[in-house]
């Protein structure tokens, strides 16, 4: 399958959020994940590295005002 994880970066760590993922809708400052079960979250973000190839999708978080929220 060809399914990524979401991965949250925290300073010079990253921390698994998110497994399956399916599809990514990015609205601003939000990123709606759905997986391959159907399952949704939704977190504030910006995607800041997608790798087809390690299946990883790695997300910064930062101030909301960073975001335009």
């Amino acid at each position: 399958m060809c399914e990524s994880t979401v991965y949250i970066r925290n300073g010079g760590r990253m921390e698994p959020c998110f497994e399956h993922l399916d599809i990514i809708v990015v609205e601003g400052g939000t990123l709606k994940m759905t997986n391959l079960f159907g399952e949704t979250e939704t977190i504030r973000g910006r995607v800041s590295r997608l790798s087809l190839v390690d299946h990883k999708v790695i997300v910064e978080r930062g101030p909301e005002e960073a975001f335009g929220l």
